[in-house]
């Protein structure tokens, strides 16, 4: 039997050592890809501590009927105008595992040597949550049995005229809540700029404030884009210190791309109304070593506790059939 003074020891070690990583490694899971750091960037990345079965979000859908012009004696109605609703959203849960093989501790007999396989695991670790994370922003929920976060394939529905409850919301019952789609016009070298400043415009409402703010597609049609634009390309905004990404812009806003996007898409977001909501308490917390049944090998998960939630569809849209062949 391993000696109980030693193998708390090495838990101790194993489970400060993250402690002292959390902070970096939650971080890097979320700024690795374009899409998200764009998303962090713009405050699209909350700490949600309501505590809730539900990730509640307001939504107001109509606008106040009591606003009007009016004269000397004129009256002003005061009838209750009914514009909120909530859409109801899941807590998702998401884990892996950090294992210690009892033969490794007993051959690694030194601190060093058990920090450097300590940190080797929560790395090895970091690069598979970033893969899983960027996977599950494409993806539309239903994975695992529905046990996936929200992504855009449900989010920004590719077909917002068929059926699909988002956030508790029939989107054909509720047409307010339906996001915004256009099938590419014909090739992208005749249609790809007009068909981007259309759905621009109709997930815009006009002021300056709730237009896009990014837009997220392929490494093949962000690269078609590029070429197009090659003399207007622009430098986006960066910070001090900030090796950010240089990139394309559209209007002002940057356009990213991710090999999980799906082939001939392209979203355009506001993150406005668009973001990923996480449980502070359950942020990429360790559990407590456990001793695996019948083995001498000790196993902790790291667990995160969010969703990627829409609070207004309309403001967001997806161009599909992109072809640039």
């Amino acid at each position: 039997m391993a000696n109980p003074t030693r193998t708390e020891q090495l838990d101790d070690l194993y489970t400060s050592t993250y402690n002292n990583r959390k902070d970096s490694v939650t971080d890097n899971i979320f700024t690795a890809t374009p899409t998200f750091k764009l998303l962090k960037s713009k405050g699209g990345i909350t700490l949600n501590g309501t505590g809730g079965r539900y990730l509640e979000i307001p939504l107001a859908y109509a606008k106040n009927e009591t606003v009007t012009s009016l004269d000397k004696g004129d009256t002003i109605s005061i009838s209750d105008t009914k514009f909120l609703t909530v859409a109801q959203y899941e807590w998702k849960f998401v884990a892996g595992s950090i294992v210690r093989y009892y033969t490794d501790d007993a051959k690694n007999k030194s601190k060093q040597q058990h920090l450097s396989l300590a940190n080797a695991k929560i790395d090895n670790l970091e690069r598979s949550m970033v893969d899983k994370f960027e996977a599950f922003m494409f993806g539309d929920g239903t994975g695992n049995g529905s046990k996936d976060p929200e992504g855009f394939g449900n989010l920004v529905d590719a077909t917002p005229d068929t059926a699909r409850t988002v956030g508790n919301i029939a989107q054909t019952t509720y047409t307010w809540w339906k996001n915004k789609q256009a099938a590419s016009s014909g090739s992208a070298a005749v249609y790809l700029l007009s068909d981007m400043r259309k759905l621009y415009n109709n997930c815009s409402t006009g002021q300056a404030s709730d237009v896009p703010d990014m837009i997220v597609t392929t490494q093949t049609v962000a690269e078609y884009y590029e070429d197009e634009v090659q003399e207007q390309k622009q430098i986006v905004n960066q910070t001090s210190g900030d090796a950010m990404m240089i990139t394309v812009t559209f209007k002002g806003i940057p356009v990213v791309w991710s090999s999980q996007c799906t082939a001939g898409y392209m979203y355009f977001l506001n993150s406005k109304f668009i973001g990923l909501n996480v449980d502070p308490d359950i942020n990429m917390t360790m559990t407590e070593w456990k001793t695996i049944p019948n083995q001498l090998d000790r196993v902790a998960q790291i667990v995160w506790k969010g969703n990627l939630i829409a609070s207004r569809r309309a403001s967001l849209g997806v161009l599909t059939a992109i072809t640039t062949a």
